[in-house]
């Protein structure tokens, strides 16, 4: 029987997993990309070694927080949020119904903010979102250097994702991108452009 006790047990377990990982998945990464600035897109055995490793790590990462995720939803939710008419936002460690702007946003200031203390200025960002192009409205964000180009929404249509990853992953875009533009330009006068784009598969 799968008691309330044993679920926190594996769950504590799980989150102990996570922790013990989270150091190696830096290290791996900080080698692949290292190894790639030397060999560029080649493959070889230690490329090919790490890249299998960093991805069965990440996939181990992604089930331990999904199922802590879910262990403490259930421990603080009723049924009855889980009901059609009530979809939590969040579902373990799968965002749903995420605001597309929004991860873009929050990943382009956090790389701004990091660009300006490591190299003292900043591009702006300016994000395309590409549904219906009939009217191209510009959409300034007050009080911020990230600029909405495009149908007269600031939200795009919420997608499934998990949103910590792709956080990361634009995070990471995002600073080489900055770099790139300051390297080329010291002014930061070139900013970064993002285009998202609509599309049915």
């Amino acid at each position: 029987n799968f008691t309330p006790v044993n679920q926190s047990f594996v769950c504590s377990i799980f989150e102990q997993i996570r922790s013990r990982h989270a150091h190696s998945i830096d290290s791996f990464a900080h080698l692949i990309v290292s190894q790639r600035v030397v060999h560029g897109n080649a493959s070889n055995y230690l490329i090919d070694l790490c890249t299998s490793f960093l991805k069965g790590r990440f996939g181990i990462q992604l089930l331990c927080d999904h199922f802590v995720g879910l262990h403490k939803q259930s421990m603080t939710k009723s049924a009855e949020s889980f009901s059609a008419s009530k979809r939590p936002k969040k579902i373990g460690s799968i965002d749903v119904d995420c605001n597309v702007w929004n991860v873009i946003e929050d990943a382009a200031s956090e790389a701004s903010s990091i660009c300006d203390t490591n190299l003292s200025v900043a591009p702006d960002v300016c994000v395309w979102y590409d549904d219906d192009m009939d009217d191209n409205i510009i959409h300034v964000k007050e009080g911020s250097n990230i600029t909405l180009l495009g149908d007269g929404e600031l939200s795009a249509p919420p997608v499934t994702l998990v949103k910590s990853w792709v956080h990361h992953c634009l995070v990471e875009v995002f600073k080489n991108a900055m770099q790139a533009s300051v390297r080329n330009d010291a002014s930061a006068s070139s900013p970064v452009l993002v285009n998202v784009r609509k599309q049915k598969y």
